[in-house]
Parts: structure tokens; C-alpha cells; sequence
């Protein structure tokens, strides 16, 4: 397309190529597509120097499986489908092909021990804690019911009733939730997260309150297929971009 071609009109008035570029632009996002589009030449570059190879036939069955779920079974709706999105049938089999292209050099490169070093060095990056958070008005009344939580006699479920003025987990026993790690402030992350479980810590300084926070227990996910393919994600997104940083003009 010439820059000066009409994508659309509005009673008449042409709106042109220039006129998309330039939006993108002050819109802060021109920049981003032409760095996709270098990925996109990158991939395909290493495509090419690890000789991965995707079979028609897989291609054939991706494709069929995107249009039963976008519901494009007749070629009507498919003809719609494209005409609402400015694109030709070739355009839109070129993004699935790339779609899946991106995926095959993905699993080529990050090997099953990247991904099993990458989860036991950052395992903590999996963890979360049961918590609950007993919220005092003066650091005073956090000391008493943090001296008070310490005995195992007492109850945080019943302390949390009697000292909270957290109406919001007050009488839940200050239930917070399970959170991962960076879900709490600084201080309480580092803390809560090095505490034993069924351990109790504060009191902490926190938005006008003094809170102590009770760790019930901590889950470690395990290492699934859906946590597989994240942490694959994750180390080819750091790949690929160090790979278009030092691609050659």
C-alpha cells in the first residue's frame, strides 16, 4: 500500500495509511509493531539456522481448530470474519502459521532441564501462604494481641474478633487469603515468606493500622503442564529479546 491509499472512509472523507502511522505513533505504539514485526523476522531467521520444520498437516489441524472455536465452520461467516478485519484468507493462514512457528523454535530451544533449573532456582516465585491479618489502631494493641497469638491457648480466629478493626476480615478471623509472593508489603513479604508455618509476626507499621499476620501454611505449585508452558514462555521471551538485540542490520 501507497501512504497515500484509503483504508476507510468516513461520509467521504478517506482515512489513509499516513493517517494510521501517524496515530500509531502518537498513540506510543508504532514503535511496538515494528519491533513485532523484526521478532517475527528473527524467528523465522532461527527457524532456519536450527532447522525446525512444521508439517503442513499440524498447520492444516491448527487452523481447522481456530475456526470451530472462533465458529466459522461455513465459508460465509469465514468471508465476514475476514472482511471485518482487513484481511485476505492468506493473511490469516500467514498469522496462524507464525502463530506456530514462534511455538516450535520456543520448544526447541528451551530445553526440559531449562525449565526444571529455572523452577528450582526461583521456587519461591511458586510458593504462597495461607494468611490471615489482625489490623490494631495503635502499636500497643498489636503487642497485646501479638503476645496473645504466641499463646498457643488463644485463638487468632477469636483474637482477630476481639482486636481487628478491619471490618472487611474482622469476623472471617482476618482471613486474607492465599497470596504469592509481592501480594503484601515489603517488610511482611520477607517476613511472612521466611515464617514457619502456623508462625506468627509484627507487628508492622501499615497505612495509618499496626498489623501482626498469622502464616497457616504455605502450597508450593507443582510442576505442571500448564506451569511448564509459563516458565517456557518466560525464558523464550528472554531469548528472543536478547536474539533481536544482537541481530545483524
Amino acid at each position: 500500500m501507497e501512504l497515500g491509499t484509503a483504508v476507510t472512509t468516513v461520509k467521504g472523507d478517506a482515512i489513509s495509511v499516513a493517517d494510521v502511522i501517524l496515530h500509531l505513533k502518537a498513540k506510543g505504539t508504532f514503535r511496538t509493531a515494528i519491533y513485532e514485526i523484526i521478532e517475527q523476522r528473527v524467528i523465522e531467521y532461527k527457524l532456519r539456522e536450527h532447522t525446525v520444520t512444521l508439517p503442513q498437516a499440524e498447520i492444516d489441524e491448527r487452523v481447522q481448530a481456530r475456526r470451530t472455536t472462533l465458529g466459522l465452520w461455513d465459508d460465509a461467516a469465514f468471508t465476514s470474519y475476514l472482511k471485518h478485519f482487513g484481511l485476505t484468507k492468506e493473511q490469516w493462514l500467514a498469522t496462524i502459521s507464525a502463530e506456530m512457528r514462534r511455538e516450535r523454535l520456543r520448544d526447541a530451544i528451551v530445553t526440559k532441564d531449562l525449565v526444571q533449573n529455572y523452577y528450582r532456582q526461583h521456587s519461591s516465585r511458586f510458593t504462597s501462604i495461607s494468611v490471615a491479618r489482625i489490623a490494631c489502631r495503635t502499636k500497643a494493641d498489636a503487642e497485646k494481641a501479638l503476645s496473645a497469638a504466641t499463646d498457643s491457648v488463644t485463638d487468632f480466629v477469636e483474637l482477630a474478633r476481639q482486636y481487628s478493626v478491619d471490618e472487611n476480615t474482622r469476623f472471617s478471623g482476618g482471613y486474607i487469603g492465599n497470596l504469592k509472593r509481592g501480594m503484601l508489603p515489603g517488610e511482611v513479604d520477607e517476613r511472612a515468606f521466611a515464617c514457619r508455618d502456623d508462625g506468627v509476626i509484627g507487628p508492622f507499621a501499615e497505612n495509618g493500622v499496626w498489623t501482626i499476620y498469622k502464616i497457616y501454611s504455605r502450597t508450593v505449585t507443582k510442576l505442571n503442564d500448564a506451569l511448564v508452558k509459563q516458565i517456557k514462555d518466560v525464558l523464550f521471551e528472554e531469548w528472543l529479546r536478547h536474539q533481536v538485540c544482537i541481530a545483524p542490520a
